[in-house]
């Protein structure tokens, strides 16, 4: 039989045993205070090292009120789009000692406001939040209590909030007037529930764009319904049996621009031909699928970058006003769009 071996995890009282000297003293150096002798110090930290000694953070926490825990809510755990920004985030925070807890709500108000609850009994240190906007006033006790609170992607609706997101009416009127460059008239928005301020802003790009470039607005090429691959195929379908069809579609995310496609490929559309497809966000191994998509940038790294050094600011005891980051996010440009004079 094959010996396993454990490494052996050993105790502040191992460390001030073979140091020889009180576990006050140990945890004194620890916590850097100032009142220890430098030699002793020196000698402290030379036994942390050979024991390669790791401080109780929780026991810590309890001490300092702090669990060295940050809490982070989105909307879509199986969306790609969060989990990267999550990662771009954890990558920054980690260096910190900061781990991360983390709760997915299916854009449901009630789900939000419970995981909400749980993490603040959890004693986390500062949340991220991708909100639903409808627990925005319990938030802001939070925030007036003292704990950070970020905004990420969806813009806070009353309160203010840090935040960090793509403007999404500037980006949508920039769709709109790219697909009218390329002489599209009949334009449709397909995007997340109608309630959520992110489709909001597209709406409000759209009409902006419909508004200043004379173009007849067709409520039936507005689709509201969810951020999936099932609402996509959904919105496609729809789509196609109007009347008159559009010939271009704006869509919402990534994961409603791959139902689209799937949908698509079983009533053997091809696109741009039979419709042009631009998208918010890049669909994955996008380089292999064709035609390429013709996609608006999601800012990832700067998302989660900004909301990340901003936590930490804040964390480290930084008292500056509310930060906006409101990002200005450009059209990758593909294969996805025909130029209809052409």
């Amino acid at each position: 039989m094959e010996s396993v071996w454990f490494m052996e995890v050993y105790t502040i009282k191992d460390v001030a045993k073979e140091a020889g000297v009180s576990i006050a003293t140990v945890s004194r150096v620890i916590n850097k205070a100032d009142n220890v002798n430098p030699a002793l110090r020196k000698k402290v930290l030379k036994v942390i090292e050979k024991l390669d000694y790791k401080p109780n953070r929780i026991a810590q926490g309890l001490k300092s009120n702090t669990t060295n825990t940050i809490g982070i809510i989105i909307s879509d755990i199986s969306n790609p789009f969060f989990m990267r920004i999550i990662k771009e985030i954890e990558n920054i925070v980690h260096q910190e000692g900061y781990t991360l807890i983390l709760g997915s709500t299916d854009d449901s108000p009630q789900k939000e406001l419970e995981y909400i609850k749980l993490l603040y009994e959890k004693r986390i240190d500062a949340l991220v939040i991708s909100s639903t906007g409808e627990n925005e006033d319990y938030l802001n006790e939070l925030q007036a209590a003292g704990m950070p609170i970020v905004f990420i992607d969806r813009r806070p609706v009353k309160n203010k909030f840090d935040s960090v997101y793509v403007d999404k009416v500037t980006a949508t009127y920039q769709m709109v007037k790219y697909l009218l460059e390329q002489n599209h008239r009949s334009i449709a928005l397909t995007t997340g529930p109608r309630d959520i301020i992110t489709n909001y802003d597209r709406y409000v790009g759209y009409t902006k764009a419909c508004y200043e470039f004379k173009l007849e607005i067709n409520n039936d090429y507005l689709k509201f319904g969810h951020f999936t691959v099932d609402f996509g195929k959904k919105s496609l379908k729809e789509l196609l049996n109007l009347k008159k069809r559009p010939t271009a579609i704006i869509s919402g995310s990534s994961l409603i621009t791959k139902g689209i496609l799937i949908q698509a490929n079983k009533d053997n559309l091809e696109i741009p031909k039979d419709f042009s497809l631009v998208s918010f966000g890049n669909i994955s191994m996008n380089e292999l699928i064709c035609p390429k998509m013709t996609y608006l940038e999601q800012m990832i790294h700067e998302i989660g970058k900004n909301s990340a050094e901003i936590l930490l600011n804040k964390l480290l005891g930084s008292k500056k006003g509310k930060k906006e980051i409101k990002l200005e996010a450009k059209i990758a440009m593909g294969d996805s769009v025909l130029n209809l004079k052409n």
